[in-house]
């Protein structure tokens, strides 16, 4: 086929040439003669024009009648068609809110900016009702489970068939035993015996009528196909005789209902009220919901600038500088709508918020959380959701975006001083970096935390906290307690000036926000949480003296903390089992020192990790799922429901985003192309961004 394909393609290269050729000869000759003063008269001119057209018309023809090409349309490009059209960008009318259909205009639910509820609160989003996406069953995952799940789409087909065709048949045999038990037959075994010999037949011709039924052309060579039958009708008899009579029941008792109907109807509305008022306000059962970060207040007075284009909120998240891997920003820089910043909430979102909202109600150790899931699923957006609603409830949260770039651009590491940290590394860029972002987000929630003498010496040599002191005392922006104490603002601004001492002021900070405050909830979220077990990018002689085995990131400060609280490895159970004594005494004191403190990691699959490093730590967060002592949850984000993929192209045109932003609704009001969409995407997050925008 593709050499006959590229025979056609080189006679259709032929005769162009040719045609082209003939125009340049006639266009050649026809100069000469001019030149020369031999030309013809008008008679004969027009007849060498009328010739040479004929003879492009035969042409085109010819082409015209080639196999594969289904429309006929001029060869030509004409000067007029060539001035009306007009590709400017001015010629592009500006995006407005007045493009987007109705239908997306009905179909979207976003809480309300203007009335300050564009992002709810834990407790909030928690008690919302949302969609449950779908199973993620997929050929290539989990191959007998998907395998039986379609044998039992299979027999479902089969059933509803035998059902339709069965109907009329099923209620005549009801219907005639009821008659007989209300006439009361004589004879009982030859009424038995009539309708036992009526089964059968019923039995032995669905056979042959479910074979030639259009709907069941394909399925009904398959081997199982008898046994399905005779299956799905034993099923639909029993189903048919158990409502027959809980019919025949209310019909008995529908007089004694009547008379307690009117005493109950009273209880009933009073019941109803008092449900009413108790029931959580929420939208739409089961329709899905968009949260808008948008905050007014960072626009500018003039009305010029509409503000950054991620919210302050959500800081330190920020644009990829180099068109890096996560798309959840990107929407919103392709989106024409100025002022949108929606993330959709989930149903997993609402499970991680009830976590979090649960924990303040009970004793239970803070949770922790192991989020994962597919490329393009939109982990990183339920990360940053429920960084905005955990801000909004008044938590402190510390948010680290981007776990790739903090494990291998640190600049340069250099080992630990403190004698009681022998073996401990540190990196004085990132440390600088992580407590200017968190002094930026929560300067006034940190007001009035200091941390004692004891915690600041597990950190700091003595010399290096007399340089503290020194620098407090001598500064207008700081000072030392007459306890020795020193306020976390006050080490993170000593930090800034001294890079040397970012390790040391970083590791007190957390750890006082980890293990010894109860005023505020302490929420350490990090994102790209599997980069860290991939091959290391921190090397040091005082490691290794060769400098050729990476520092494992639980040796390196900036991880620490949160590599000691998740507690989980991409180790086998093998050997985790040989090692039980250790982890469970790690396991001990990261439960019972980390009380105030949730933590939540999320996966990603848009780095070169290798696959095999996720697996084993999803698979070492499921197992400690399983302990008692450990409030440990894994959470699988899944690609997006039909539901959910209808809202989120809805979403895109009310925002402007691609081929939606000037369509008017002709894409969303397209069943067809809706659903060519999803399939092309296959509902996944990432990808249905894409096939919006090609």
């Amino acid at each position: 086929m593709d050499d006959e394909d590229e025979d056609e393609d080189d006679e259709e290269d032929m005769l162009l040439d040719h045609r082209i050729r003939s125009m340049n000869e006639f266009e050649d000759d026809y100069d000469d003669e001019q030149a020369n003063g031999l030309t013809n008269s008008s008679e004969e001119e027009e007849e060498e024009r009328e010739r040479y057209r004929l003879q492009q018309q035969a042409i085109n023809d010819d082409l015209d009648q080639r196999k594969g090409r289904p429309w006929r349309d001029p060869w030509e490009i004409t000067d007029d068609q060539w001035a009306a059209i007009d590709t400017g960008p001015d010629s592009i009318p500006d995006w407005n809110p007045s493009f987007v259909s109705r239908v997306a205009l009905e179909r979207l639910q976003v809480l309300s900016v203007e009335d300050g509820e564009g992002i709810p609160t834990l407790e909030a989003l928690s008690a919302m009702t949302l969609p449950v996406s779908g199973p993620t069953l997929h050929p290539a995952r989990s191959t007998k489970t998907y395998a039986a799940y379609r044998k039992s789409q299979l027999f479902k087909d089969v059933k509803d068939c035998v059902e339709r065709l069965a109907k009329d048949r099923v209620q005549a045999l009801l219907t005639k035993a009821k008659s007989n038990s209300l006439g009361g037959s004589g004879d009982d075994d030859d009424v038995w015996m009539d309708r036992q010999d009526a089964i059968d037949a019923l039995f032995e011709s669905l056979q042959n009528e479910a074979k030639a039924d259009d709907s069941m052309d394909i399925l009904s060579k398959h081997p199982e196909f008898p046994r399905w039958v005779e299956r799905g009708l034993e099923d639909y008899l029993r189903a048919a005789q158990e409502q027959h009579r809980i019919a025949a029941t209310s019909t008995t008792d529908e007089k004694k209902d009547e008379g307690d109907e009117a005493k109950n109807e009273d209880g009933e509305a009073k019941a109803d009220a008092q449900a009413a008022e108790t029931q959580p306000v929420v939208w739409k059962e089961g329709t899905p919901i968009f949260m808008d970060c948008y905050d007014p207040a960072e626009a500018s007075p003039d009305g010029s600038k509409s503000g950054p284009m991620v919210p302050s909120i959500l800081s330190p998240l920020a644009p990829h500088k180099h068109g890096g891997p996560g798309r959840m920003v990107e929407e919103w820089e392709l989106s024409a709508h100025p002022t949108t910043k929606r993330i959709l909430l989930r149903e997993c979102t609402s499970r991680i918020a009830g976590l979090l909202a649960t924990n303040d109600k009970t004793a239970e150790p803070a949770p922790r959380i192991y989020v994962h899931g597919k490329r393009g699923t939109g982990k990183s957006a339920v990360l940053a959701s429920i960084v905005a609603s955990a801000r909004k409830s008044g938590c402190i949260v510390m948010y680290l975006p981007d776990g790739d770039r903090l494990r291998k651009n640190g600049f340069f590491v250099t080992p630990s001083t403190h004698p009681d940290r022998k073996g401990m590394f540190d990196l004085q860029d990132l440390s600088q970096e992580i407590l200017q972002q968190l002094t930026d987000s929560h300067a006034i929630d940190l007001q009035g935390m200091t941390a004692d003498r004891g915690t600041l010496e597990q950190y700091f040599k003595d010399t290096q906290l007399q340089n503290v002191d020194d620098y407090l005392s001598t500064s207008d922006g700081g000072n030392v307690n007459d306890n020795g104490s020193v306020s976390l603002v006050d080490l993170a601004n000593y930090a800034q000036e001294n890079k040397k001492h970012a390790p040391m002021c970083y590791s007190v900070v957390v750890h006082y926000l980890m293990q010894q405050q109860t005023e505020k909830k302490f929420v350490l979220v990090m994102d790209e949480f599997n980069c860290l077990f991939d091959h290391g990018q921190y090397f040091h002689m005082a490691y290794d003296e060769h400098v050729r085995k990476a520092i494992p990131c639980d040796r390196i400060n900036l991880f620490e903390p949160i590599m000691t609280t998740m507690n989980i490895s991409n180790k086998t159970a093998e050997q985790e089992e040989d090692e039980a004594v250790q982890q469970n005494e790690t396991a001990g004191a990261a439960t019972t020192s980390t009380s105030n403190a949730s933590v939540i990691v999320g996966t990603t699959e848009s780095h070169a990790v290798r696959k095999d490093i996720t697996d084993s730590l999803t698979e070492c967060a499921t197992r400690r799922t399983t302990s008692s002592t450990e409030n440990f949850h894994v959470v699988e984000v899944p690609r997006f429901s039909s539901l959910e993929a209808d809202h989120v192209l809805a979403n895109f045109e009310a925002v402007g985003v691609g081929k939606l932003r000037l369509d008017r609704g002709d894409t969303l009001m397209n069943s067809q192309e809706v659903e060519f969409l999803k399939m092309q995407s296959g509902s996944i997050g990432q990808k249905l961004l894409d096939v919006s925008i090609i």
